[in-house]
């Protein structure tokens, strides 16, 4: 990782400060149905092809916590607009 302009402890930082943005939790790892979301994102985006590895990694776990906050918000009924959620 020499060419890059990032090192492992900024990798570690990023991390950490996206993981505290999402519920509790989230640091275990996806949901199955995270998992399939950003499975279903990512597939078809061509993000391995494009940037190294670790911050592809990084691009996976910002989605990984932004999808995880969103099914908490459902699973307390906070969605504003939608009308009753179904329990």
């Amino acid at each position: 990782m020499a060419d890059e302009s990032y090192t492992e402890a900024d990798l570690a930082e990023w991390k950490a400060t996206i993981t505290a943005i999402g519920p509790e939790g989230v640091s275990s790892g996806p949901s199955s149905d995270t998992y399939e979301a950003i499975a279903n994102l990512c597939s078809g985006w061509g993000i391995y092809f494009n940037v190294p590895t670790p911050i592809a990694e990084l691009v996976e776990h910002a989605l990984q916590v932004g999808y995880e906050q969103a099914l908490e918000h459902v699973r307390q009924g906070e969605i504003r607009g939608l009308g009753e959620v179904d329990e």
